[in-house]
């Protein structure tokens, strides 16, 4: 059976001093930023949407066969 002082002394050397906790919510904020409208996630996604749009588009035209001979 695991008892507190168990659980306790492995969480503690699991957060230590509280810096992992500080840098895992800064990366937090980071990626929060990236996926926030303006952010470069969120930019980079649009992108590629729009370029799919446009490759889509494309496939959509009717295709011209140009057919041609040298006699």
């Amino acid at each position: 059976m695991i008892i507190k002082e168990e659980i306790e002394a492995k969480v503690e050397a699991l957060l230590g001093n509280g810096e992992a906790v500080g840098r895992a919510l800064e990366l937090k904020e980071i990626a929060a930023m990236s996926i926030a409208e303006g952010g470069s996630s969120y930019d980079n996604f649009n992108e590629f949407v729009e370029s799919m749009k446009k490759l889509l588009k494309l496939f959509e035209a009717p295709f011209v066969f140009v057919t041609w001979s040298l006699f």
